[in-house]
């Protein structure tokens, strides 16, 4: 993975509670690439693929299956 998909940005958000010069008042949220986000999305689906195909061997099903 390029080290630029590895890079994040972070920004904190104020939760329209209490005092607004309160630190404690925001939260930080994480902003990433979409390519990263595509990224993972495709070794998600790939890693789910392969672990319903081992479950099926285990279970000795023979069928193979189409995703």
């Amino acid at each position: 993975m390029p080290k630029e998909w590895t890079w994040s940005t972070m920004v904190q958000l104020y939760k329209n509670k209490d005092d607004i010069q309160n630190h404690n008042n925001y939260r930080c949220i994480k902003l990433l690439s979409h390519i990263r986000k595509v990224w993972e999305r495709v070794v998600q689906m790939r890693v789910k693929r392969m672990t319903i195909l081992i479950d099926m061997a285990r279970n000795g099903v023979n069928t193979r299956l189409e995703l």
